[in-house]
């Protein structure tokens, strides 16, 4: 089993990581550090790969890149408890990385590489703006 990538919840002593496991490919884990002995929890491990999670800084959304569609596309839900997933990048996508005050979602697509992102609204439904580029690397 390979790792990679953790966020962190420091309210409830978490580790959000992804691990590669024979059986089931990548998987978003959750380790859970408040039991006597540390726990490694699957948070998402189905068929399909799931990787490079990215806790919003408030702690309630989870972004992340799968391949369930035959292309990586960047998806986000609710935390905790854990949401229906809401596709962000329609065209492909991966790295999820939250702004520092959570408004923005910031990912990277294609080759070149291409930094996106998208502004979200909390209120009754995800809002996701149109894909603008911020730069080609």
């Amino acid at each position: 089993m390979g790792f990679s990538g953790p966020s962190f919840t420091a309210e409830d002593a978490t580790f959000i990581l992804t691990a590669q496991s024979k059986t089931t490919g990548w998987d978003i884990m959750r380790l859970n550090l408040t039991h006597e002995v540390p726990r490694l929890e699957p948070l998402l491990n189905d068929s399909f790969g799931e990787w490079g999670a990215s806790l919003s800084p408030d702690g309630a959304w989870l972004a992340y890149a799968n391949d369930k569609t035959g292309k990586a596309r960047v998806y986000i839900r609710r935390y905790d408890p854990l949401g229906p997933p809401k596709m962000v990048s329609k065209t492909g996508g991966l790295d999820p990385q939250w702004s520092r005050d959570g408004s923005r979602l910031y990912y990277r697509k294609g080759r070149p590489f291409t930094l996106s992102t998208f502004s979200m609204r909390t209120e009754v439904s995800v809002i996701v703006n149109p894909l603008r580029c911020l730069n080609r690397l």
